[in-house]
C-alpha cells in the first residue's frame, strides 16, 4: 500500500492533473542537480571535496548550493512536498538529513523495546542510545516520559536539508542551520466534542495508546495539522507509535486547501479532498494542509479523524471502501444496474470519528 493516498474531489483532480496519489510521486532530482545543487564532504567544518553517491561516507556528506538563490529555490521546491517526500528527495541526492536520521533512530528504539529482556537491560541500552545521538537528536522537552528523539527545528525546512552536523554549504561557505529542540507534546484535554483546535483521546479497548491532534497557524500563516499516537511501552516509558494509519476529513471555512501538482508546484483549491489517508507515518501526521483566505479574520469549522482502529473493515480484516459519486448504468436486457464512475475511498463512519472544533485566527497581514 502506498505511503499516502489522496482521493480528490473533481475540482481538485482537475487542478492536480489527475495526481490522486501525489504524495507518493517520484520527483526527478536531475532537474536541480549540476551547477546549482551538488554534494560535498564536510568534516570539522571544512569542505574536503565534491563527491557523488558512494564516494564518501554518507554521514559526512552535505548539500551544496552554488548561490543563495539556488538555496532559496531548493527550499521553495521542498515546500511543495510532503514530509515523506522531502526526506526521500534529499536522501536520493545522497545526503542523510536530520529528518532522515530521526526515522533511523526511531527504528532503533523500536528494536530496543522488542529485544530488551529486562527493565535494567532496556534502560542501559537507552542511555547508550541517548549518548549516541547527543547533540544531534533531542528528547521532548515537555514530556519527560516520552522516549522518542526528534530532529531539532526552527526554520523547519532546514531540518530536511542539513546533515547530522546540522550543516549545508552555500557557495564556498559552510552554513550552520538555525535549529533548536522543539516540543512534540500536545496539551491534553478531557472532554471530546468541545475542543478548540487540539485534543487527545484514550480508547477503552487500548488504554495504553493516546491519540493526539492539533491544528495551528504557522509563522508563515499556513495551517498545520499534527496528529499522532503515543503508546506506553512495557517498561513504563512512552514513544510515538509508528504502526497507525490515519484518516482525516476537513470541513473548514475561509481556507484554501493546498495540493501538490504534476511538477511539484503548489496548487490551491477551495475544496478539500474527500478524505486524506496517511499510512504508518512514523511520528504521525505533521503537514501543511492549507492557508487562510486573504484578510480572513477566522478559520472555523471542524475536523473528523479516524485511525486504522476506527475505520470500517471487511470480514477478512481489510479496510472497507465506498464509492462516492458516479451514476447507474442498466443492462437493456436484464435491467440490472451497476454503478459507473465515482471515487473509491476508505469507509469512515461519522459515528466513530473524533471531532475537533476549529477556530483559528490568522496572522495579521
Amino acid at each position: 500500500m502506498k505511503n499516502f493516498l489522496l482521493f480528490s474531489l473533481a475540482v481538485c483532480m482537475m487542478a492536480c492533473s489527475n495526481q490522486e496519489d501525489f504524495e507518493t510521486e517520484v520527483f526527478d532530482s536531475s532537474s536541480i542537480q549540476g551547477k546549482e545543487v551538488s554534494v560535498v564532504s564536510v568534516v570539522d567544518g571544512q569542505i574536503l571535496k565534491t563527491c557523488t553517491r558512494g564516494e564518501s561516507d554518507m554521514d559526512n556528506v552535505a548539500l551544496a548550493f552554488s548561490t543563495q538563490w539556488a538555496y532559496e529555490n531548493f527550499k521553495e521546491k521542498l515546500a511543495g512536498m510532503t514530509k515523506a517526500q522531502k526526506i526521500d528527495y534529499v536522501k536520493n541526492l545522497g545526503v542523510k538529513s536530520l529528518k532522515d536520521l530521526e526515522i533511523i533512530a526511531d527504528e532503533e528504539l523500536e528494536i530496543m523495546d522488542s529485544t530488551a529482556t529486562s527493565d535494567e537491560e532496556f534502560w542501559r541500552m537507552y542511555e547508550e542510545y541517548k549518548d549516541k545521538y547527543a547533540g544531534i537528536l533531542f528528547p521532548d522537552n515537555e514530556d519527560k516520559n516520552n522516549l522518542t528523539l526528534y530532529a531539532p527545528e526552527g526554520d523547519a525546512t532546514e531540518a530536511y536539508i542539513a546533515n547530522k552536523d546540522q550543516v549545508y554549504v552555500i557557495g564556498n561557505k559552510v552554513v550552520k542551520a538555525k535549529l533548536q529542540p522543539a516540543s512534540k507534546t500536545v496539551s491534553l484535554k478531557s472532554t471530546v466534542g468541545s475542543h478548540l483546535n487540539d485534543g487527545s483521546w484514550q480508547l477503552p479497548e487500548i488504554p495504553e495508546k493516546t491519540f493526539c491532534f492539533r491544528l495551528s497557524i504557522t509563522e508563515w500563516n499556513q495551517i498545520n495539522i499534527r496528529y499522532y499516537t503515543r503508546k506506553v511501552m512495557w517498561h513504563g516509558g512512552s514513544k510515538d507509535d509508528p504502526n497507525r494509519d490515519y484518516y482525516v476529513k476537513y470541513n473548514l471555512n475561509n481556507v484554501n486547501y493546498l495540493f501538490t501538482g504534476l511538477y511539484g508546484q503548489t496548487v490551491k483549491s477551495t475544496q478539500p479532498s474527500l478524505i486524506y489517508y496517511f499510512e504508518h507515518p512514523r511520528h504521525g501526521v505533521d503537514e501543511i494542509m492549507g492557508e487562510p483566505y486573504s484578510f480572513s479574520k477566522h478559520v472555523t469549522g471542524y475536523v473528523r479523524l479516524w485511525t486504522d482502529l476506527t475505520v470500517e473493515h471487511n470480514a477478512d480484516g481489510s479496510v472497507a471502501t465506498e464509492i462516492i459519486g458516479g451514476h447507474m448504468e442498466y443492462d437493456s436486457f436484464s435491467s440490472v444496474g451497476k454503478l459507473v464512475g465515482g471515487i473509491t475511498i476508505p469507509k469512515c463512519l461519522d459515528s466513530k470519528a473524533h471531532y475537533i472544533n476549529i477556530d483559528l485566527q490568522p496572522l495579521s497581514r
